[in-house]
């Protein structure tokens, strides 16, 4: 896919388990109700998937009861997006981004069993659900970045 121009950037997304005050708005940060945020968005250091529900799994890392972190992501054009993360212990993180909701069509899916995640991906205008998961269980970092 090509590189979206930087002027073409206009999204929102949602951080599960913490994050910046002014990027994040209504939702709990479930499937039900993904939390929304806009590019630039990072958790705070006390983000954790311990106390969320494990509604999904990421097609690309099957592991059994791993509860996720669920964002959502509306972009107005094609945009590029750098998506990161980290699991503080080093033994696994993932995203998957999906169309409309935790079980629309999956286009692009990223397991890291070291606990650093760098994918990046550009996306047409629309509605994203990025669903991410640690394991174990705990404190994550994550990040949207143009």
């Amino acid at each position: 896919m090509p590189m979206a121009d930087a002027a073409m950037t206009d999204i929102a997304m949602t951080d599960t388990g913490g994050g910046s005050a002014d990027t994040s708005s209504a939702g709990d940060g479930t499937c039900l109700s993904p939390r929304d945020v806009v590019v630039g968005f990072h958790t705070d250091a006390m983000a954790s998937t311990a106390s969320n529900l494990d509604v999904t799994k990421l097609s690309c890392h099957q592991t059994p009861t791993v509860p996720e972190a669920v964002f959502r992501l509306t972009v107005s054009q094609t945009t590029h997006v750098v998506m990161s993360g980290n699991d503080e212990s080093g033994a696994g993180i993932g995203a998957e981004v999906r169309v409309d909701s935790c079980t629309g069509t999956s286009v692009a899916c990223e397991w890291e069993p070291n606990g650093n995640l760098s994918r990046t991906i550009d996306l047409p205008a629309g509605t994203w659900i990025i669903a991410v998961e640690r394991s174990p269980a705990g404190r994550y970092s994550f990040g949207l970045d143009p």
